[in-house]
């Protein structure tokens, strides 16, 4: 019968008795932190909390042939102030956890609220796999109120039907790595 219930079977001369025990693992909670990363170093330190927005969701979704299957089987609701939330009743399985802005389970897509970008596991996706004999660590999302500047360095030498030294990559010109860029301005 269920779990707890307890039988007494007593058993007949010459009865058979067969018995079928079946085990299964008990499920684990995921739970973590979607905090404001005021650092912006991609780790949750001391003093770091939640991002003070509301309607924040972290979803389940099965994790299956190298995607996140729809639909969700669950969604989170992330504190606000904290930025705590917790899944309950985890199977052992491979899932991901997807930070979005809204409960509805057949929207897998990750969303960052406005003005908002993702440090630690910025793609707003995070794939685990959890096992019946550990409970995962903290699954955390970071995020950093601001914004971002992005670009290509590269050699604007005309190569490849490339115009020389008109600001603007084209033709052929490559990029160059490992080059510092530094933005600075008048206050900060």
């Amino acid at each position: 019968s269920g779990a707890g219930t307890s039988f007494t079977l007593t058993p007949q001369t010459g009865d058979n008795i067969t018995c079928t025990l079946t085990l299964t693992p008990a499920p684990h909670t995921v739970s973590g932190t979607v905090y404001s990363d005021t650092d912006h170093n991609g780790a949750l330190d001391a003093g770091e909390s939640g991002t003070g927005v509301a309607g924040l969701y972290v979803k389940l979704a099965t994790f299956s042939g190298g995607t996140c299957q729809s639909p969700a089987s669950a969604a989170a609701a992330v504190n606000a102030a904290s930025g705590v939330y917790s899944l309950a009743s985890v199977a052992a399985g491979s899932y991901c956890l997807i930070l979005n802005q809204d409960n509805t389970l057949t929207d897998i897509t990750p969303s960052l609220p406005s003005g908002w970008l993702g440090t630690q596991n910025p793609s707003g996706i995070i794939q685990l796999t959890t096992v019946p004999s550990a409970t995962p660590p903290p699954q955390n999302f970071g995020l950093f109120n601001g914004s971002s500047v992005s670009g290509t360095v590269f050699a604007d030498t005309g190569s490849g039907a490339g115009t020389a030294n008109n600001g603007s990559q084209d033709g052929s010109e490559a990029g160059i790595g490992n080059v510092l860029v530094r933005a600075t301005g008048a206050t900060t």
